[in-house]
């Protein structure tokens, strides 16, 4: 998600991972991210990890949890 959120638009991974990945982009605001990205840049958590799970888990993005 933070890879998307930054402008990578191409993605590897391992055949397993394409369903969640999917799942993952399919529920994403990406306009959404990519405008509040500058800040989570600007302003970064002791744990980023924590940070963009915590933007997902607002903004409802599945995580495959």
């Amino acid at each position: 998600m933070a890879l998307l959120g930054v402008g990578i638009e191409r993605l590897s991974i391992t055949p397993a991972g394409v369903g969640p990945v999917k799942a993952m982009i399919r529920s994403l605001d990406l306009g959404k991210l990519r405008a509040d990205m500058p800040a989570m840049l600007a302003q970064p958590s002791s744990d980023p990890r924590g940070q963009y799970r915590n933007w997902a888990e607002k903004h409802r993005v599945d995580l495959g949890d």
